[in-house]
């Protein structure tokens, strides 16, 4: 138990029933407290018959103890607004409303089993279907109960107990305008409730007084003596508004002054479903409206309802107004397959009506009447009819569409009359009416039309009812759903000996099957049969009922044709409750099931099934074509993949999927009976080799495999096929030395080692004919080529002689002032290349000099391999030696020549191969000049006047001349390049006396020129003899400009090296400077050592004597210029 409820119990001076009375809680209950919930509670405060203080043990007890709550929580009402004796010491138990014992919803209702619980019920329903907070007692229960769920859990007799209704009303009390009685739901469960006694002269009796809003369902009453009551009174109910009665037994017996009937007085805008009465009931008002089943029935629907009463003058259903065996008054109601048995009427009854006893609107429909019509005595003042009693005129009827199939049991009471109204044409009815009687002699009926009959033995009794059922459902109801109209009616079947019995409907829907295309209608049998010899087949044109527990036999087989094979999937199966059940099988075609105790309908599913399958396409081309690129040793692999179409779907690159790029699959569809045109389109893909095509799961397939979706297909190139192919390939050409392309040999699609595989589309088991499984294969063909692009690389090149030697010798003869002059060389010499691989991929073969103006290479172009070198005899350098002599000859003709000197030179291989690659190959040169002098003088044979100077030899540069010998040594070059090994090797030698002499002539712009007699100098450098010098100063180098002129001051060449040539005209004007020297007031140091870079200016670095200079080339202290 929660805290609040502890606590609710703790403060209620709840009565706690024991040998020593009534307990008060801890004396905290007041006079005046008690006074003053007496005056506000409707039915007095709660009655202490004895008090005396509890314990605090006591008072522990009742405070946690759900036991005793739920047990003990009995009120006892003494009086109240209606201050009426019959509520003295009504003793109720409320403890089914704490919440332990359901919450009044649909799934749980609160559950009652005591006669108590059943007391507390009918002070809530008293109290407006509230317990109210004028009762702080209960407060814990306090709240609306209307809508609530109630359940019996047991059968109770009550042992004689005077019954206050539930849902007790009076002639005062009904006019509150608050009131509604019982509003809530009344589930029996199947039980009775018996030993109750109604005996006051009060309105609205029964075990229910007024009720509104709700319903009652599955209840028998048996009251102890005779249900009394002024007026509506019902052994149910007093009056249903708006409620539905469904399930409900009454047996007893009423006394009543005004409107009375078995199961409820009256009953407006109600349902009042299966429900039986055995009564007997007797009312004395001549206004009053009597029924078996209802007094009054407006606005109602009264189905399967039937009616039994006894047949002497007493027991039997009587009144002195409006008598009906179903219901006294119908208006607007529909009262549908119901049945009377015994006498209807009496004594002093102005109306009397085999089912209705006054008819003012509505239909009546299936209806037997098994008993009799009594005698009212009235003579021509009463009415009475075997199952209309009367009607006004304006409450109009026609016969077929409101009223039809009625029988009696016999044919003296439809011979008396149908409607006892005595309009005229109330009694015109036709066969076609379905009016008549049933025969008791054997299990047919006839019909009537006025005086004629027409007897029918083609057909049971039984379907003759069931087809006024069916009629109600299909033409009064339109087909509307028990749903919607909140009642089921039952259905009419055979019982074991034919007669009539309560059945349930069988429903057989037709067969339609929907295919991928189209709908197929109709195309399969499907009956049903109940057991027995009376049972009739039913299929989708004929509805029938099988009475609860019985077997019912299904049939059913396809209709076949041309146009397509169909076949049932699983069973039979039929709806039970929420669910379908399936059928058994016993044999071909044949299943049966038991019938349920509720219509329910059998059904198969067919299909469209396959008898055969087809792919598209039949077969599938699959080109595969790897691409080698590259070095053929470590090739680049792209494989290309192309379909059908030979559209492009797949590239990898080294076995890798190309960048940016997909994989678009192959499809094969499957066409199953031609167009798909089956239920299901569905088939299992498969494949014969999956390690050469991979099939890829399509999003729809199932557990089994089968999908509605086409064979999504990939070629594995990791396959044994391509796999083993390509070792083969790869095995064979580096067997040849990876001299020879692979061939482009075109493999697979069944030829050379495979290709093909096999992909199988299967059908379902169940969607094929007769289960037969029906297959489609696709071949798809693959081939494999190997186009090979790759080039072999050049991966070295060596020449067979690494150095050659080539002379130019000057032979000169005769007088050497008529000298003769023969230029003598060496033979040209072969220079023959070794390639690895000498099958490289070659894409150029080049051999070069290094300086082709000394010697020249050779090759033919078909002839790579080897060279031919020779030396180019009238090279410069050779030229300007020889200028020198003929210069130092000129002057003296006595000196003998022996000019010389040396050159190295280069030739080079170069050997490019189709992947860019670069192979070289070196061989150097080495050219010597040498004069061989045999001329003789004036007689004298050799000679020399004047000084003479030995030659010199130097190395040559590109683009520049190098020393010679000659007369003083002269070295000539541009002055962008000159030499200065040539230069040192000059100035070092022993044999130079004198610079090269000639004539220096000024131009007019002051500049000077020098001509050796030979030629002008011009953008070289030259060491000269300087006539105009003095003090050691008569040689010395000079540069000259491009054009001629000798430069002055500051000169940087090509290299960035930088020179002072004199600018002062006392002599040495041009001259390079050497050594320190002060220029505009700073100092500078130019080397003065012939190492090759003599005269250049020192920068940023320190002198030989330990000097540091700037980044200008000035002398520098501690980072300070040093200045005069």
């Amino acid at each position: 138990m929660n805290k609040k409820r502890q606590t609710a119990a703790a403060v209620l001076a709840i009565s706690l029933m024991c040998q020593n009375g009534m307990y008060a809680y801890g004396g905290q209950i007041r006079e005046e407290f008690r006074e003053k919930n007496r005056e506000a509670a409707p039915f007095g405060m709660l009655q202490f018959q004895k008090e005396k203080l509890a314990t605090p043990a006591e008072i522990e007890t009742v405070a946690t103890s759900s036991d005793a709550i739920i047990s003990n929580e009995t009120m006892t009402v003494q009086k109240g607004v209606l201050d009426m004796d019959q509520w003295k010491n009504w003793n109720g138990d409320f403890s089914f409303l704490d919440g332990t014992r359901g919450d009044g919803s649909e799934e749980h209702p609160y559950r009652i089993g005591t006669a108590a619980q059943l007391k507390a019920l009918s002070i809530v329903a008293a109290m407006g279907m509230k317990i109210p907070e004028e009762f702080p007692e209960l407060e814990y229960l306090e709240g609306d109960y209307s809508g609530s769920h109630f359940v019996l859990e047991k059968d109770l007799d009550l042992d004689g107990l005077d019954w206050n209704p539930i849902g007790y009303c009076d002639a005062g009390r009904e006019k509150d305008d608050g009131f509604q009685g019982f509003e809530g739901y009344f589930h029996g469960n199947g039980h009775k409730v018996t030993g109750f006694r109604v005996r006051e002269e009060l309105p609205c009796r029964g075990f229910f007084g007024l009720v509104t809003n709700g319903g009652i369902d599955g209840l028998t009453l048996v009251p102890e003596g005779v249900i009394t009551g002024t007026d509506r009174v019902g052994i149910l109910a007093g009056q249903v508004t708006n409620s539905v009665i469904k399930d409900c037994r009454a047996k007893g017996e009423i006394a009543a002054e005004g409107d009375a009937g078995g199961i409820v007085g009256i009953a407006e805008v109600s349902i009042l479903e299966n429900c039986l009465a055995d009564v007997v009931i007797s009312s004395e008002g001549s206004d009053s409206f009597v029924g078996g089943i209802a007094g009054q029935a407006k606005e109602c629907s009264v189905v399967d309802c039937e009616t039994t009463t006894g047949d002497n003058h007493t027991s039997r259903i009587r009144g002195k107004g409006t008598v009906g065996g179903i219901v006294g008054l119908q208006e607007d109601s529909a009262i549908y397959n119901v049945r009377v048995t015994g006498t209807v009427g009496g004594s002093g009854s102005q109306v009397i009506g085999g089912i209705t006893g006054r008819y003012a609107g509505g239909n009546l429909k299936v209806a037997r009447f098994e008993g009799s019509i009594g005698n009212s005595g009235l003579g021509g003042q009463g009415r009475k009819g075997a199952f209309l009693g009367t009607r006004e005129n304006d409450d109009y009827f026609r016969y077929g569409d409101q009223v039809a199939w009625l029988f009696a049991d016999r044919e003296e009471v439809i011979a008396a009359n149908v409607c006892g109204s005595e309009i005229p044409g109330d009694n015109l009815y036709s066969f076609e009416d379905h009016i008549g009687y049933f025969h008791k002699g054997d299990l047919y009926y006839t019909l009537t039309e006025g005086s004629r009959t027409r007897e029918i033995t083609e057909r049971y009794f039984y379907e003759e009812l069931e087809d006024g059922i069916l009629q109600i459902m299909d033409g009064d109801n339109s087909g509307a759903l028990p749903a919607d109209l909140g009642y089921t009616i039952d259905h009419v079947t055979a019982g074991e000996s034919g007669r009539p019995v309560r059945g349930y409907l069988v429903t057989i829907p037709q067969i339609d099957v929907a295919s991928e295309l189209f709908y197929h209608e109709d195309v399969a049998v499907l009956e049903a049969k109940g057991a027995g010899a009376y049972g009739k087949r039913m299929d989708k044109d004929r509805r029938g009922a099988v009475a609860a527990g019985k077997t019912v036999t299904v049939y059913t087989a396809p209709k076949n044709s041309e146009k397509g094979l169909f076949q049932m999937e699983g069973v039979p199966t039929y709806t039970k409750g929420e669910t379908r059940e399936k059928t058994s099988k016993v044999g071909a075609g044949e299943y049966v099931f038991t019938m349920p105790a509720e219509d329910t309908e059998i059904s198969a599913v067919y299909t469209k099934v396959a008898a055969s399958v087809d792919t598209e396409p039949d077969s599938c081309r699959i080109s595969v074509i790897q691409e080698r690129t590259g070095n053929r040793k470590s090739p680049v692999e792209t494989t290309r993949i192309y379909g059908p179409d030979g559209k492009l779907i797949a590239t990898y690159i080294n076995g890798e999927l190309e960048h940016g790029t997909v994989v678009y699959p192959i499809h094969v569809a499957a066409q199953v009976e031609g167009n798909n045109d089956v239920s299901d389109t569905a088939v299992r893909w498969s494949v014969d080799d999956p390690e050469l095509i991979r099939l890829l799961p399509n999003q729809d397939e199932d557990e089994g495999g089968y999908t509605k979706q086409s064979a999504s297909l990939e070629v594995n190139l990791e396959a044994g096929f391509f796999q083993d192919t390509i070792e083969m390939l790869e095995r064979k050409q580096a067997e040849s030395g990876y001299r020879e392309r692979i061939p482009d040999t075109l493999y697979g699609a069944g030829g050379q080692g495979g290709g093909v595989a096999v992909v199988t589309a299967s059908t379902w088991p169940s969607a094929s004919y007769e289960g037969k499984v029906r297959t489609a294969n696709c071949d798809i063909l693959v081939t494999f080529q190997v186009q090979d692009r790759t080039y072999m690389p050049v991966e070295g090149v060596v020449l067979d002689q690494a150095e050659l030697e080539f002379t130019v010798t000057r032979q000169l003869t005769g007088s050497r002032y008529q000298q003769r002059e023969e230029i003598k060389t060496t033979a040209p010499k072969i220079l023959t290349a070794v390639f690895a691989p000498d099958f490289f991929s070659k894409k150029e073969v080049t051999w070069s000099a290094g300086d082709d103006s000394q010697v020249r290479v050779y090759a033919e172009e078909d002839g790579y391999k080897s060279a031919v070198v020779s030396v180019v005899s009238d090279a410069k350098w050779i030229r300007d030696i020889m200028a020198v002599d003929d210069a130092v000859r000129e002057q003296n003709k006595d000196v003998r020549l022996t000019g010389s000197g040396e050159q190295e030179n280069s030739i080079m291989l170069v050997a490019e191969d189709m992947l860019g690659n670069r192979q070289v190959a070196l061989c150097q040169v080495r050219i010597r000049f040498v004069t061989d002098d045999r001329t003789y003088g004036n007689g004298s044979g050799s000679g020399s006047s004047g000084g003479s100077a030995g030659g010199g030899s130097s190395s040559g540069s590109s683009g520049g001349t190098s020393p010679g010998t000659g007369h003083g040594g002269i070295v000539l070059g541009p002055a962008a390049g000159l030499s200065d090994t040539g230069m040192a090797a000059m100035e070092n030698s022993g044999e130079i006396a004198e610079g090269v002499r000639g004539v220096w002539s000024q131009d007019e712009d002051g500049s000077w020129r020098f001509n050796d007699g030979v030629r002008d100098y011009e953008d070289e450098w030259a060491y000269l003899w300087n006539p105009y010098g003095r003090d050691g100063q008569e040689t010395a180098w000079f540069a000259f400009d491009e054009n001629g002129r000798m430069r002055t001051g500051w000169y940087q060449d090509d290299s960035g090296n930088w020179f002072y040539l004199s600018p002062e005209s006392d002599g040495a004007l041009g001259h390079m400077v050497t050594g320190w020297s002060w220029i505009n007031g700073a100092c500078y140091y130019f080397n003065p050592v012939s190492d090759g870079t003599k005269g250049r200016l020192y920068r940023s670095e320190q002198t030989p004597d330990g000097f540091e200079t700037d980044h200008e080339g000035r002398w520098i202290i501690d980072g300070r210029v040093q200045s005069v």
